[in-house]
């Protein structure tokens, strides 16, 4: 199940190399700003090793000899900078063993890929300190393989068939293959255990089976089945042409309409091969200017006919609607976009995205207006509809949605039109300045001819960057009327930029810290830094520079190792560094480090081999080795962290169904300096909560004890980085193809009795405000408890 790890996502911080300001302006209070530091007199160029002693074994403990090791092969680091060596061929001995050297000159950490004859390839990450000594017990997983045949359900074989499979009890990728000319297949490269396979004939009719791999006699039968479909008119006349789309009933998707049939001169058609069990089958008859949809639920039985017939009888057609489309001072607009949909349909939202759509399946009627501004809407069914508007240069705004009853045959539209925004720029001697780009409130913003004009806005307060070759980035905030044309009464004065160099090292003032984010400190730090002129990031050496400055005192703010997404990703290392108006070198040096070491273990004393180890102290998984052992480096000494074990690769997750194995995160402190000993054990308990949800795009979070509600966002995200997530196998899947409003349940079991705090939080677009169900329960003792979250109580926090 994916629900464990996607809530984990949203506490964690997964990948050290992306970026997502909006995660960053959450950031707690910094430490005191730190003068530039020249660092030590010289830095050793001496190359600094760690030493690792690495010892593969099988499942059983058993050294794996001859296993081959490849130490940062170039392929892991296709998105960030790499180590400075990298090394292939070497092998372990006789004891399974491999001594390695790797360079730890840098904060990257070296990666391992291992691989074995019968095995399954494993991928390691090495996160070591200079001269450190360690030992690393990697378990591999043997290499089994499902082979047999596929059948049709006259057991002749299917040649061409695709056999898809993947992990039923945690996720390892997929296998795919398809069938010989006799209907053999064979997936090869799996882990032992279930195993759901997935057969189709050219993509059509998925049939799904689990078996338990490794195994040689599967028979996968292909069953199928035949839809009949007849579509009829108003008058219950054959339909020639129209588009047959169909579904599977329970997969709460949208219709299928890519390569879809369409009926006859009769008005007939075939659909199939089709899977059995419930599906939708939908109808969509086109005309020029308006289209009718209509749909009905039918359930397929194994190898047998089916018939339909979908009809559009008694239909009604409402008279001609007509109109007129003009903007705010009464003026026609040309060429403007006109959609209308019944009100009983959802209402389609955005009309720029709905127009995108290559078959949009919503029941409508189009026009565009002419030089008049005047348009006339044909075919809608009688009853009211809901009319929009758009106008394609984006000069204006949608027109917001206007119902229009029976009865009523004409219709007003007026347009907004966009504020805009010009001037002139010009260089310190008043001569202007062209190949402009513009950034509006951190987005960028076209200016097809590169001047100052026409810029489209929004309205209110705007922070406008202007920026230009040669030139300091020069930011103005200006207040923007309302769907006015505004223009600046004094010119912008760009003035020449400057550079700035450096490099950001560690405490010893050496060890380069590849990836961090140096931007130019202000008020509001960009929320996505990617195209922000005035934030760059260092490469592996740990050097960077930041171009179009003024040449005046400023400061610069380094974030260490940023978060690759939005959620609550915790505090981020930061410094802030005064630099002069004639420096154009610095060295940015960040505070001591401490790490965490540990061993994960089960209720039983087990270690838990190939879990994975986050916290939202830091940017990475560390998995957890064969004996169960972790260490995490690199830590922001004195400050507290949450440890968070995540089993979802974990190879002992499939040994404990049932129970889950579940672990309850660990709020420390760490020292200033040094090496913090934390033990972690599966949680073990009694009880259970089954959690219903109301819709999709909630997360649930348990918390032990009555805890109060929270009053901020930030108190809350405070409190969901130890709070308990649902179990890695929460009963229902949270497919993205399913709809908003579709139920979900979370499930948290080794629980003990007593009081807990359940969080659920509506997951909003970024920036937005988030809505948060608050819900006290108490678990009385042994046994399931199962609880229903009505978002009608829930409380709206604006996003900090």
């Amino acid at each position: 199940m994916r629900s464990s790890r996607e809530a984990l996502k949203v506490l964690l911080l997964v990948s050290a190399l992306g970026l997502s300001w909006a995660a960053c302006s959450h950031a707690g209070p910094a430490p005191e700003a730190r003068v530039p530091s020249r660092g030590p007199e010289t830095c050793s160029t001496e190359v600094r090793r760690a030493e690792v002693l690495l010892r593969v074994v099988d499942t059983q403990g058993r050294p794996i000899p001859g296993a081959s090791v490849a130490l940062n092969p170039p392929m892991l680091m296709a998105h960030g900078p790499a180590p400075s060596e990298s090394q292939d061929g070497l092998l372990t001995d006789a004891a399974g063993e491999l001594r390695l050297t790797p360079r730890v000159d840098s904060d990257i950490p070296p990666f391992i890929i291992i691989n074995a004859e019968g095995y399954r390839d494993a991928t390691w990450s090495l996160d070591l300190l200079p001269g450190e000594q360690r030992r690393v017990d990697v378990r591999l997983t043997p290499s089994v393989a499902i082979s047999g045949r596929v059948v049709d359900v006259r057991g002749q074989p299917l040649p061409g068939a695709e056999v898809m499979g993947h992990g039923v009890t945690f996720y390892w990728g997929e296998m795919r293959t398809t069938a010989d000319a006799e209907g053999r297949f064979s997936l090869s490269g799996l882990p032992p255990g279930p195993v759901a396979l997935r057969v189709s004939l050219g993509g059509q009719a998925p049939n799904d089976m689990e078996v338990v791999a490794p195994r040689s006699d599967v028979e996968l039968v292909w069953k199928t089945s035949t839809l009949s479909v007849e579509v009829r008119d108003a008058r219950g006349q054959p339909l020639p042409g129209v588009l047959l789309g169909v579904q599977d009933a329970s997969a709460l998707g949208l219709p299928m309409w890519m390569g879809a049939p369409r009926t006859d001169a009769r008005g007939k058609a075939e659909l199939g091969p089709l899977p059995p069990g419930p599906h939708r089958v939908q109808a969509l008859w086109a005309r020029p200017g308006f289209q009718w949809v209509t749909s009905q639920e039918v359930v397929l039985a194994p190898n047998q006919g089916h018939s339909v017939v979908l009809s559009f009888e008694g239909s009604r057609v409402r008279p001609p609607l007509t109109g007129r489309v003009t903007d705010a001072e009464g003026r026609p607009l040309r060429d403007v976009e006109i959609l209308a949909t019944p009100v009983t349909s959802p209402d389609p939202g955005s009309l720029r995205e709905l127009l995108l759509s290559e078959t949009p399946d919503e029941e409508q009627s189009r026009a565009r207006s002419d030089a008049q501004g005047r348009f006339t809407l044909e075919g809608l069914r009688e009853g009211p509809v809901r009319i929009r508007a758009m106008e394609g240069s984006e000069s204006f705004e949608e027109s917001p949605p206007v119902e229009v009853p029976p009865g009523h045959d004409t219709v007003a539209l007026l347009l907004p039109r966009r504020s805009t925004l010009q001037g002139e720029v010009v260089d310190p001697e008043g001569r202007p300045v062209t190949n402009l780009r513009f950034r509006v409130n951190d987005e960028h913003v076209d200016s097809p001819t590169g001047r100052f004009e026409g810029i489209i806005v929004p309205s209110g307060r705007v922070t406008l960057a202007v920026i230009a070759e040669g030139f300091a980035v020069e930011r103005r905030t200006v207040q923007v009327p309302a769907r006015k044309a505004f223009r600046l009464t004094e010119p912008i004065v760009l003035q020449p930029g400057r550079e700035v160099s450096g490099r950001v090292v560690k405490d010893d003032g050496c060890t380069p810290i590849a990836g961090a984010v140096v931007m130019l400190d202000r008020e509001a730090p960009p929320r996505d830094s990617r195209m922000d002129p005035l934030t760059t990031r260092t490469d592996a050496e740990g050097r960077f520079t930041l171009s179009r400055l003024e040449r005046e005192p400023l400061v610069l703010r380094v974030d260490k190792r940023p978060p690759a997404r939005s959620g609550p990703p915790g505090q981020i290392p930061m410094v802030r560094v005064p630099v002069a108006a004639d420096e154009d070198s610095v060295t940015v040096r960040f505070g001591p480090e401490a790490s965490v070491t540990g061993v994960v273990t089960d209720g039983e004393g087990r270690p838990v081999a190939g879990a994975d180890l986050g916290s939202d102290c830091t940017s990475f998984y560390q998995p957890v080795d064969a004996t169960g052992r972790f260490v995490l480096h690199g830590l922001e000494g004195g400050r507290e962290c949450v440890l968070h074990v995540d089993v979802s690769r974990a190879e002992r997750a499939a040994e404990h169904s049932p129970p889950p194995l579940v672990f309850t995160p660990r709020r420390v402190v760490l020292p200033k300096r040094g090496t913090l000993r934390v033990d972690l054990t599966a949680r073990e308990g009694p009880a259970s909560l089954r959690v219903r949800l109301p819709r999709k795009d909630v997360s649930a979070f348990l918390l032990e004890g009555a805890v109060p509600r929270p009053s901020t966002w930030e108190k809350t995200r405070h409190l969901l980085m130890g709070a308990l997530t649902p179990d890695p196998r929460s009963r229902l899947s949270r497919s993205p193809d399913a709809p908003h409003d579709a139920r979900m349940e979370a499930v948290f079991s080794q629980l003990s009795p007593g009081h807990y705090t359940l969080l659920v939080t509506r997951d909003g677009s970024e920036g937005s405000d988030v809505a948060v169900v608050h819900l006290p329960v108490t678990l009385d003792g042994p046994g399931a408890k199962q609880v229903e979250v009505d978002f009608s109580t829930a409380r709206t926090l604006a996003a900090e």
